[in-house]
Protein backbone atom coordinates (compact mmCIF):
# COMPACT_ATOMS: atom_id res chain seq x y z
CA UNK A 1 0.00 0.00 0.00
CA UNK A 2 1.32 3.55 -1.16
CA UNK A 3 1.50 6.22 1.30
CA UNK A 4 0.02 9.71 -0.15
CA UNK A 5 0.79 12.67 1.81
CA UNK A 6 -1.86 15.02 2.91
CA UNK A 7 -2.74 18.02 1.43
CA UNK A 8 -4.41 21.03 2.87
CA UNK A 9 -7.16 22.79 0.45
CA UNK A 10 -6.58 25.66 3.33
CA UNK A 11 -3.16 26.37 2.52
CA UNK A 12 -1.96 29.80 2.05
CA UNK A 13 1.16 31.86 1.98
CA UNK A 14 2.14 32.81 5.62
CA UNK A 15 1.94 36.52 4.29
CA UNK A 16 -2.12 36.40 3.63
CA UNK A 17 -4.84 38.03 5.62
CA UNK A 18 -5.97 34.32 7.33
CA UNK A 19 -2.70 33.03 7.03
CA UNK A 20 -2.48 31.79 10.58
CA UNK A 21 -6.51 30.39 10.51
CA UNK A 22 -7.60 27.43 10.97
CA UNK A 23 -10.98 25.69 10.33
CA UNK A 24 -12.95 25.27 13.87
CA UNK A 25 -10.99 28.05 15.18
CA UNK A 26 -13.11 31.03 17.25
CA UNK A 27 -11.95 34.26 15.91
CA UNK A 28 -10.31 35.28 12.24
CA UNK A 29 -7.19 37.31 12.29
CA UNK A 30 -8.34 40.80 12.22
CA UNK A 31 -7.47 42.96 9.14
CA UNK A 32 -7.90 46.67 9.16
CA UNK A 33 -9.09 48.75 5.68
CA UNK A 34 -8.00 51.59 7.36
CA UNK A 35 -4.71 51.24 6.17
CA UNK A 36 -5.07 49.20 3.33
CA UNK A 37 -7.23 51.90 2.13
CA UNK A 38 -4.52 54.04 3.67
CA UNK A 39 -6.63 56.44 5.27
CA UNK A 40 -4.54 57.16 8.16
CA UNK A 41 -1.69 59.01 5.82
CA UNK A 42 -2.26 62.53 5.45
CA UNK A 43 -1.02 62.62 1.91
CA UNK A 44 -3.46 60.14 1.01
CA UNK A 45 -6.91 62.05 -0.72
CA UNK A 46 -9.76 60.22 -1.35
CA UNK A 47 -12.47 62.15 -3.34
CA UNK A 48 -16.03 62.27 -0.12
CA UNK A 49 -13.69 61.18 2.51
CA UNK A 50 -12.47 63.57 5.04
CA UNK A 51 -10.95 62.59 9.01
CA UNK A 52 -12.96 64.00 11.74
CA UNK A 53 -13.00 63.48 15.94
CA UNK A 54 -13.65 60.06 16.99
CA UNK A 55 -16.05 59.12 19.93
CA UNK A 56 -12.60 59.90 22.54
CA UNK A 57 -9.31 61.62 21.50
CA UNK A 58 -7.61 58.54 21.20
CA UNK A 59 -9.74 57.33 18.26
CA UNK A 60 -10.36 58.50 14.74
CA UNK A 61 -13.04 58.77 12.75
CA UNK A 62 -13.69 59.36 8.98
CA UNK A 63 -16.46 61.13 7.24
CA UNK A 64 -18.02 59.20 3.98
CA UNK A 65 -20.04 62.08 1.67
CA UNK A 66 -22.40 60.58 -0.93
CA UNK A 67 -19.79 60.89 -3.15
CA UNK A 68 -17.17 58.83 -1.47
CA UNK A 69 -15.13 56.44 -3.77
CA UNK A 70 -13.76 53.40 -1.78
CA UNK A 71 -12.68 51.02 -4.25
CA UNK A 72 -9.25 49.03 -4.15
CA UNK A 73 -8.61 46.60 -6.61
CA UNK A 74 -8.54 42.96 -5.26
CA UNK A 75 -4.88 42.37 -5.33
CA UNK A 76 -4.39 45.81 -3.03
CA UNK A 77 -6.39 44.53 -0.36
CA UNK A 78 -6.14 40.64 -0.77
CA UNK A 79 -3.03 39.35 -3.14
CA UNK A 80 -4.05 35.77 -2.93
CA UNK A 81 -7.56 36.16 -3.51
CA UNK A 82 -10.79 36.90 -0.98
CA UNK A 83 -10.30 34.40 1.57
CA UNK A 84 -12.93 31.30 1.63
CA UNK A 85 -13.92 32.74 5.46
CA UNK A 86 -13.98 36.35 6.63
CA UNK A 87 -16.23 38.55 8.82
CA UNK A 88 -16.55 42.33 8.10
CA UNK A 89 -17.50 44.27 10.91
CA UNK A 90 -17.56 47.97 10.95
CA UNK A 91 -19.36 50.72 13.25
CA UNK A 92 -20.49 54.08 11.46
CA UNK A 93 -23.30 56.98 12.19
CA UNK A 94 -25.15 58.49 9.90
CA UNK A 95 -25.60 62.70 9.93
CA UNK A 96 -28.84 61.89 8.03
CA UNK A 97 -30.01 58.85 5.63
CA UNK A 98 -28.89 59.28 2.07
CA UNK A 99 -31.79 58.73 -0.17
CA UNK A 100 -29.98 56.19 -2.91
CA UNK A 101 -28.15 53.34 -2.28
CA UNK A 102 -24.25 54.14 -1.49
CA UNK A 103 -21.17 51.12 -1.06
CA UNK A 104 -19.20 51.81 2.43
CA UNK A 105 -16.98 49.89 0.53
CA UNK A 106 -16.00 48.05 -3.21
CA UNK A 107 -13.10 45.71 -3.62
CA UNK A 108 -12.57 45.06 -7.61
CA UNK A 109 -10.82 42.83 -10.15
CA UNK A 110 -8.36 43.84 -12.68
CA UNK A 111 -10.94 44.83 -15.07
CA UNK A 112 -12.95 47.09 -12.56
CA UNK A 113 -15.20 43.91 -11.88
CA UNK A 114 -16.82 44.14 -8.53
CA UNK A 115 -15.82 40.75 -6.46
CA UNK A 116 -16.88 42.64 -2.93
CA UNK A 117 -19.21 45.18 -2.37
CA UNK A 118 -20.87 45.80 1.01
CA UNK A 119 -23.83 48.98 0.23
CA UNK A 120 -26.56 50.61 2.04
CA UNK A 121 -29.99 51.04 0.82
CA UNK A 122 -32.00 53.45 2.68
CA UNK A 123 -35.05 52.95 0.55
CA UNK A 124 -34.85 48.97 1.56
CA UNK A 125 -33.65 49.93 4.99
CA UNK A 126 -31.03 47.03 4.66
CA UNK A 127 -27.78 46.38 4.22
CA UNK A 128 -26.44 44.67 1.36
CA UNK A 129 -23.51 42.21 1.28
CA UNK A 130 -22.31 40.95 -2.31
CA UNK A 131 -19.43 39.00 -3.35
CA UNK A 132 -18.21 36.83 -6.40
CA UNK A 133 -19.54 33.53 -6.29
CA UNK A 134 -16.64 30.23 -8.09
CA UNK A 135 -18.48 32.11 -11.69
CA UNK A 136 -17.18 35.32 -11.03
CA UNK A 137 -21.19 36.75 -10.42
CA UNK A 138 -21.89 38.69 -7.32
CA UNK A 139 -24.07 37.05 -5.30
CA UNK A 140 -25.99 39.53 -2.40
CA UNK A 141 -27.13 38.86 1.23
CA UNK A 142 -29.12 41.23 2.67
CA UNK A 143 -29.55 42.69 6.22
CA UNK A 144 -33.09 43.57 6.29
CA UNK A 145 -34.33 46.25 9.37
CA UNK A 146 -34.85 43.85 11.83
CA UNK A 147 -31.03 42.99 11.27
CA UNK A 148 -30.03 46.88 10.80
CA UNK A 149 -30.45 50.27 12.72
CA UNK A 150 -30.59 53.65 10.40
Amino acid sequence: MQSVPELSIYEEEESGPCANFKIGDDDLQPYDFISKFRLDIVETVYPGVSKVKGSSRMQTAYRLDEDADLTLPTRDIFPQGLPQQFSFICTFRLRRVPKTPWHIIRITDLESNPQLVISLNPNNETVEFSVSNYEGELQTIVFNTTNVSY
